[in-house]
């Protein structure tokens, strides 16, 4: 869709976009379609929201290709940033998906936007990502867990210490708190 035409939505609801998912096909593939989106929309943080892939070679070349296109959106004055779920936790050999990632980024390149949900769906604890990436950790998305089974339920209705979570976030600085409902 053409980015002035969505504008319009966000000038008539009163209300500006401060990011937008976009797939890593089309940051990779259209990188200066993808920035001027963003500044036709008013907006800095362009966000890859998944990425599934098999190896830690297939990791680590997706890695690397981020790093590169992070190193341009940030000299043309925007900022790149990954959005996980929970596959990024699961091991591949010695290492996991999300480890690849950040390791082969540079924090200028690349923030996150941590999903705190899916972060603490396979044991790790959100807190601690939270604390260890700082002012990297720009986004956090707010989504439950339930207390029994899988799937989603209301903010403050299910496991996660969402007092302990958003003071961690305060203190790294975290830019942004999305809830999704």
């Amino acid at each position: 869709a053409d980015a002035v035409a969505w504008k319009q939505m966000p000038d008539d609801a009163g209300i500006r976009a401060i990011s937008a998912h976009v797939e890593y096909e089309t940051v990779t593939g259209d990188t200066g379609g993808v920035m001027d989106m963003a500044r036709t929309l008013g907006f800095e943080d362009i966000i890859v929201p998944w990425l599934k892939l098999d190896g830690a070679d297939e990791w680590v070349h997706a890695a690397t290709t981020l790093d590169g296109i992070g190193k341009q959106v940030r000299e043309n004055g925007l900022r790149l940033g990954y959005h996980n779920h929970d596959h990024e936790f699961e091991p591949i050999g010695e290492t996991t998906p999300f480890d690849v990632l950040f390791e082969y980024t540079k924090p200028e390149n690349m923030f996150l936007e941590l999903d705190v949900r899916w972060a603490e769906e396979l044991g790790s604890d959100a807190k601690a990502i939270i604390r260890e990436f700082g002012p990297r950790c720009r986004f956090l998305h707010l989504k439950e867990r339930p207390k029994a089974g899988k799937g989603f339920t209301e903010v403050g209705r299910g496991v996660i210490d969402w007092p302990a979570i958003v003071a961690e976030g305060k203190h790294a600085g975290v830019q942004w708190y999305i809830v999704e409902q």
